[in-house]
């Protein structure tokens, strides 16, 4: 199966490959740290950093290359942290979709 660059900017009309149909199905039960992105700078030398809100906070957070080469951020999508440390960007829609905001006891 032919996989596209994952470090190629993001185009929506751009064909994805597609997994066979019986290929096995997986749900998310994981607990992740996310913050929405609400702003992308992109530097010469291929580093970027993006703005999150924490509250009424603003934060700027440098990304590394390793998470650039898996995906072009844009501005809606987010900043994911995994209970193992793994920090990844997931796309607005995917991160939606598929997560569901745990309020806090407080």
């Amino acid at each position: 199966m032919e996989q596209e660059n994952p470090g190629m900017p993001r185009d929506d009309d751009t064909p994805q490959p597609k997994l066979p149909d019986d290929a096995p199905l997986y749900k998310s039960h994981k607990t992740v740290r996310a913050l929405q992105i609400t702003g992308v700078q992109q530097d010469p030398m291929d580093l970027a950093s993006v703005n999150v809100k924490l509250g009424n906070r603003p934060e700027a957070v440098n990304l590394t290359g390793g998470i650039l080469a898996r995906y072009t951020p844009r501005v809606g999508d987010y900043l994911v942290e995994y209970e193992d440390g793994y920090v990844s960007i997931s796309p607005q829609k995917n991160f939606e979709d598929g997560y569901s905001l745990i309020e806090s006891e407080d």
